[in-house]
């Protein structure tokens, strides 16, 4: 059997160097602030106006093929203008990958709505808008 001192003699020395060992280390609490500061990216510049581009350099966008042309483009709740006014020949409206609501409306006809997901590339917007009864 042991003596009683040595019993807590062994104890008393387990708890001081669990205390040490603890008060030499930082928590990961602490660190992982300055740790992510240290390690974080510069910000990347602002991507330059115009069309938003994929990484390969293609455009990235919503083609829109409408019947009437002269349907009204809103995305996500902003006008964008009419189909027929979009500046190129592809009647591509540049935007950033992303999901939107996109609408179309002309007078006479009934809106057309729906949520659209864009990767980088175009999509094809194909929409011939019914008459209103």
């Amino acid at each position: 059997m042991r003596s009683p001192r040595l019993h807590w003699s062994v104890l008393a020395f387990a708890a001081a160097v669990s205390v040490g060992c603890a008060s030499t280390q930082k928590p990961a609490a602490l660190d992982a602030p300055a740790a992510a500061q240290a390690a974080a990216p510069a910000p990347a510049p602002a991507p330059p106006a115009g069309a938003p581009r994929a990484p390969d350099g293609a455009v990235t966008g919503l083609v829109f093929s409408v019947e009437p042309p002269e349907a009204q483009i809103s995305i996500d709740g902003a006008p964008r203008g009419a189909v027929a006014d979009l500046a190129d020949g592809q009647r591509l409206l540049p935007l950033a990958p992303g999901i939107y609501q996109v609408s179309l409306k002309a007078p006479g006809y009934v809106t057309w709505r729906a949520e659209v997901a864009l990767r980088a590339g175009t999509e094809t917007i194909r929409v011939n808008l019914a008459r209103k009864p």
